[in-house]
């Protein structure tokens, strides 16, 4: 095997294949790839996800989602009619994370107080468990309720999305 970093001198392209990737870096993480040239048939292509799975199919253009966390570099086996194979390392690694909501637990209120809340690092939150209202001046949440509650949070950013409760006593 022949490891050739940038084999036919395309430059800043990462080796003779490009790489799109989701907006947001959480799993399930959507990846395209493509070689240089996706009408390219004098070589066969195997795309290796460095993730344990890989695609056999010699296409030049391939799909890929990484499921759990972690770092992961893809690269790519090209192989010639004569069963030369030339080695395309990756040149920057895929970091998919897990999205988590930045919170404090709120403090112990008493009957017919208000716990207030900021919660970050989503776009959008769904909550459930009990009443919530929204104080756009402040940015917090405002939780009441009659007991001991158990309140569930959905955030999501982009196409991740995340559940915590939130216990308000």
């Amino acid at each position: 095997t022949l490891i050739v970093p940038d084999i036919l001198n395309f430059g800043d392209v990462i080796g003779p294949f490009s790489i799109e990737l989701d907006e947001t870096p959480c799993a399930p993480f959507h990846v395209d790839l493509a070689a240089y040239n996706i009408n390219d048939n004098s070589f066969s292509y195997f795309w290796d996800f460095n993730d344990g799975n890989g695609d056999p199919t010699g296409n030049t253009q391939v799909s890929h989602d990484y499921t759990q966390t972690g770092t992961y570099c893809p690269q790519l086996i090209m192989t010639d009619q004569n069963g030369c194979q030339v080695f395309v390392e990756c040149q920057h690694p895929i970091v998919v994370e897990n999205l988590t909501l930045a919170f404090e637990q709120p403090a112990a209120i008493c009957e017919g107080e208000t716990a207030t809340i900021q919660i970050q690092n989503a776009e959008n939150y769904a909550w459930s468990g009990g009443p919530v209202s929204y104080d756009e001046v402040s940015g917090l949440y405002l939780l009441t309720p009659s007991t001991t509650t158990d309140y569930t949070v959905t955030g999501t950013l982009d196409d991740c999305v995340t559940t915590e409760v939130i216990t308000v006593t």
